[in-house]
């Protein structure tokens, strides 16, 4: 098996990035048969497993909690990163509460549906609740939906009465037109960065704040070489921490984006195709 500087990469991996919804786990959000067992034999090798997300800190599913081997997980896309077996943060790289207002203003003018991820929490008002049990009451997804999210009269009045800072703020949009034309209404906001997320979602988070940048400080924090990691994902907001990564995988269900800057494509979240790799990689071991 080898990394994209032609090495053997048995040799050298040291940390194990993982997104985590459509690649870590099934589509149903339980893990494949014998997922856990094989981070676990990662550990007794010395390798660290560090889940990689878009989820706030409340939405890791119980599963991954219960792998006593995974010690950090980075949340919202990069913006935080926590210990997590303390819930503390070690790093973080959030939204100035001035900047979170003037976003929200922008999008309460416009009639947006969105929510803020802040404090672990993704905060949304009534009427995206209201339009999340509709849509999602009795899913998986609605599970780790309303188990990660706090309903407040009004999201805008709860970050213009504080000073809250925030992770990020995810917009829903009608559709891929509407949201270029909400991407557009920031073009004057030199402080944030988007990511587009399949085809009516958009995130705003602090400009360099992603995936890849969280990837460069929990490998500083353990002192270990970017080069010396493996990265598994399948989304758009997983490119930053593929490239930043020693060794890239994209799953079969990953979007071409993907699966054109990996060096090894794998099979799908549905099919275990994580430890398929790594089960290749620790018999070499």
């Amino acid at each position: 098996m080898v990394s994209k500087g032609g090495n053997n990469m048995t040799d050298r991996i040291k940390l194990i990035g993982i997104d985590l919804d459509g690649t870590f786990l099934k589509d149903d959000k339980t893990l494949c048969d014998g997922a856990a067992d094989t981070i676990r034999r990662a550990a007794e090798a010395g390798i660290c497993t560090v889940p990689i997300t878009g989820r706030p800190f409340s939405g890791i599913p119980q599963c991954i909690r219960d792998i006593d081997e995974i010690k950090y997980v980075i949340c919202s896309n990069g913006s935080e990163i926590i210990d997590f077996k303390s819930g503390k943060s070690i790093y973080s790289s959030t939204l100035d509460n001035e900047t979170v207002n003037k976003i929200l203003a922008v999008l309460n003018q416009r009639g947006c549906l969105y929510e803020v991820f802040a404090d672990g929490y993704g905060y949304i008002d009534k009427t995206v609740y209201g339009f999340y049990k509709e849509k999602y009451t009795g899913t998986v997804i609605g599970e780790y939906i309303f188990s990660s999210r706090k309903e407040c009269e009004s999201t805008a009045a709860l970050f213009t009465s504080t000073d809250k800072a925030a992770d990020e703020v995810f917009i829903i949009c009608n559709d891929e037109e509407d949201r270029r034309k909400i991407k557009a209404e920031f073009k004057s906001f030199d402080n944030v960065q988007f990511c587009l997320l399949a085809d009516r979602f958009l995130e705003i988070t602090k400009k360099g704040t992603d995936k890849g940048a969280a990837l460069k400080k929990i490998c500083e924090h353990l002192n270990i070489d970017t080069a010396q990691t493996i990265a598994f994902g399948d989304g758009e907001n997983d490119l930053q921490f593929l490239e930043v990564a020693g060794t890239a995988v994209a799953m079969a269900n990953a979007v071409d984006s993907v699966k054109q800057k990996a060096d090894i494509v794998t099979k799908s979240n549905n099919e275990n195709g994580v430890c398929a790799v790594l089960n290749d990689l620790l018999s070499r071991i």
